[in-house]
C-alpha cells in the first residue's frame, strides 16, 4: 500500500515489470485508493471461486481493471522510461509571479503543465494553454510562456 502511495506509484515488482499504479487522469493514486485496491485483493486472487471472479474482471473491462482497481478509481500502467524526453526542455524562464492568488489545485494544474509540456507539440501547448487564459491573461504562445514561467516561481517558493 505505501508503495503504491507513494511518487513512484509501485511496488517492488511492478517497478521490476516496468508498471505503476495512477489514477486515470494520470495523477498519483491516493493512500485511500492503495487501501482500496489492496483490501480486495483478497477477492480477485482468492481461489477457486473468486479469482475467477477477477479474471471476469480483467476480461470484462476495457481497461483490464481487476475489481479493486474500480473499486478505487485507478489503473495500472506501463511506466515506459524511454518515452521520457532526452532532456527536460528548454531551461525554465525567469519565474513570473501570478497576478491573481493561485488555489492549490491550480497550482497542481500549473506543476503537470511544465511537467507534461515537454511531451507535447507546440499547438498541442497553445491548446491546452488557451483553456487556462484565465490563469495567464493571454493567449497563444505567450500564454504557454507564461504559464511556464509561474509554474517556475511556484516551484521556487517550496
Amino acid at each position: 500500500v505505501f508503495f503504491e502511495a507513494s511518487k513512484w506509484g509501485a511496488t517492488f515488482g511492478k517497478k521490476i515489470c516496468g508498471l505503476r499504479v495512477m489514477q486515470p487522469s494520470g495523477a498519483p493514486i491516493s493512500f485511500s485508493q492503495a487501501v482500496v485496491r489492496n483490501f480486495l485483493r483478497v477477492v480477485d486472487i482468492n481461489p477457486p471461486f473468486f479469482g475467477l471472479i477477477g479474471m471476469v474482471s480483467c476480461l470484462a473491462t476495457r481497461r483490464f481493471q481487476r475489481l479493486g482497481d474500480l473499486a478505487a478509481g485507478t489503473v495500472v500502467v506501463y511506466d515506459r522510461q524511454d518515452l521520457m524526453p532526452a532532456s527536460q526542455g528548454p531551461p525554465p524562464l525567469s519565474p513570473v509571479r501570478p497576478s491573481v492568488a493561485i488555489k492549490p489545485e491550480e497550482a497542481r494544474a500549473l506543476a503537470t503543465f511544465r511537467d507534461r509540456s515537454v511531451f507535447w507539440s507546440d499547438a498541442r501547448r497553445v491548446e491546452i494553454a488557451d483553456h487556462l487564459e484565465v490563469l495567464s491573461g493571454t493567449r497563444g504562445m505567450p500564454g504557454v510562456n507564461r504559464l511556464l514561467a509561474m509554474a517556475h516561481w511556484l516551484q521556487e517558493r517550496r
